[in-house]
């Protein structure tokens, strides 16, 4: 098995808990990630309310920490796409840093080139709060992006750097589909229609991002799975079957959410139960379907972003 995943919390995770990232009791770490056949693995860096005082400073010191971890190691930062495929194909582990929440701008639009600098490659534009570019899903305010969330959008399109709508409210992605240009993700959103949480992406946006040749990664936590707040598999197999169903199988992809959620899925407590995933996966949808939700819709989709 092969698997790019979209979203993971475990930077923020192991610097709270002064855990290593080679080897820990976390949901993810490098040694497992390798032996689990990770292509890639994207890194979320999340700050709490307390560190949006010196948001930049704090997501810098964030990247410092992954980079002093990947020092010597079968991990490799990825700027590119051409850097990943050469990665995959000599045995790596790639690793992509993303920023989850805008706060880490400060409002300054060339503080994203200066994240872009850092190797940065992916922001998410709210987590759930209000910030300078707009507002996140859980504040239930019906408006769209700021100006300046306008102006993110747009300089982030310019230097190739993915959009994430994961967690932004409903006006808000309307606005990302208006006026982005490229195409972007929903990295860690499941199905509204299976579960209607708030994080959920309604069908309409559901459409609206494989026309825009974006990806949507299912989420693992169990809250945006089923209105029960337990979940297993079968859970899982209801979104990944309702997705298909309306925009095809060519958009899907992972966004497990691990070291992000205080909960997990029924016998899926790491990254290295994704071997089960798969192969449930294989046995519902068949191997080519699961290997483009596994990796390869992914890979396409980082092909024409980055």
């Amino acid at each position: 098995m092969r698997f790019i995943d979209g979203h993971c919390d475990t930077i923020t995770t192991a610097i709270a808990s002064k855990r290593d990232l080679f080897e820990n009791d976390l949901h993810i770490d490098f040694k497992r990630l390798k032996e689990t056949g990770c292509i890639c693995q994207f890194f979320a860096i999340w700050l709490k309310k307390e560190q949006y005082n010196h948001a930049f400073e704090n997501t810098k010191k964030a990247v410092n920490f992954f980079e002093k971890s990947i020092e010597n190691s079968f991990v490799k930062k990825v700027l590119s796409y051409d850097e990943l495929i050469k990665n995959k194909n000599n045995g790596f582990v790639n690793a992509i840093i993303s920023v989850e929440g805008g706060e880490a701008l400060e409002g300054k639009l060339e503080n994203i080139e200066k994240l872009y600098n850092l190797g940065v490659r992916l922001l998410t534009l709210c987590w759930n709060y209000e910030n300078e570019l707009g507002f996140g899903a859980l504040t239930k305010i019906k408006k769209g992006l700021k100006s300046f969330g306008i102006e993110a959008v747009k300089k982030m399109n310019e230097i190739n750097m993915i959009i994430d709508v994961s967690h932004l409210n409903e006006k808000g992605f309307w606005d990302v589909c208006e006026y982005s240009l490229s195409p972007f993700a929903a990295t860690h959103s499941n199905a509204f229609g299976v579960c209607p949480n708030l994080r959920n992406l309604n069908d309409n946006q559901l459409r609206a991002i494989a026309q825009k040749k974006g990806i949507v990664g299912l989420n693992l936590y169990p809250q945006f799975l089923n209105e029960s707040g337990e979940a297993d598999i079968n859970d899982i197999l209801k979104h990944t079957e309702y997705i298909i169903s309306l925009i095809g199988d060519d958009y899907i992809t992972l966004g497990c959410d691990f070291d992000g959620i205080d909960e997990t899925v029924k016998n899926i407590c790491s990254v290295s139960d994704l071997n089960y995933v798969y192969s449930v996966f294989v046995k519902n949808f068949g191997k080519q379907t699961s290997d483009k939700i596994f990796f390869k819709n992914y890979l396409k989709f980082l092909k024409s972003v980055l």
